[in-house]
């Protein structure tokens, strides 16, 4: 009986792995799997990326707006993106990732606050509304993701911080990951492999009691 109530519970916890996506969450950088990754090092320091500027991740379907600029701080490494206070109109105290062709089941980053007050990471749907929101404080450097909700994919993320900071430069991001959303037929297959493996604990245990 015991044994029968383990394997039962043990369907369930496949099928909560399978829809855990009911409501967003924050995550660590373990929790990705097979990302893309973007670490700037193939770009100039100097570089500046948004709106009317060339973007070099296109093929990629993304695009980011800050400036290129090198610094080693714990996870930040090297080239990173910081605020887009040199672009050109300004943009200060942010750093923005907009997904051009699909959405993302993930997304995360290392972040560098601004040493006036917390910065935030904010995952924004397809509507532009927000999905989840989370503080950074201020002088930390911590990777902060982003798991999105059901039905509710990533289409942006901002990393801002306060504009009272006088930081302009700041919160500097760096090794961004994005998961992109896995196919229908894929997701369908999961499930139907959790809903099967669920049916035949709950047969045995009737025949096995």
């Amino acid at each position: 009986m015991q044994r029968a109530m383990r394997e039962t519970m043990g369907a369930w916890v496949v099928l909560a792995c399978l829809i855990a996506q009911a409501s967003a969450g924050q995550i660590g950088v373990g929790d990705f799997h097979d990302p893309m990754v973007f670490n700037f090092t193939e770009l100039s320091s100097g570089t500046h990326l948004g709106a009317g500027y060339p973007n070099p991740y296109s093929s990629l379907g993304v695009q980011f707006t800050g400036y290129v600029t090198s610094y080693d701080y714990q996870g930040i490494q090297g080239n990173h993106l910081a605020s887009g206070f040199a672009n050109t109109p300004p943009e200060p105290d942010a750093v923005r990732l907009r997904l051009l062709d699909e959405p993302a089941l993930r997304v995360g980053a290392y972040i560098w606050a601004a040493g006036d007050g917390d910065s935030w990471v904010t995952a924004y749907d397809g509507s532009g509304l927000v999905i989840a929101s989370y503080p950074v404080p201020g002088y930390t450097c911590a990777f902060v993701g982003v798991e999105s909700t059901a039905g509710r994919p990533i289409w942006a993320v901002e990393w801002h911080a306060p504009s009272s900071s006088g930081f302009d430069t700041f919160p500097r991001v760096d090794g961004v990951r994005i998961d992109a959303v896995p196919e229908p037929a894929t997701l369908g297959l999961l499930a139907m492999g959790g809903a099967g493996l669920l049916f035949r604990r709950r047969t045995k245990t009737k025949c096995n009691p």
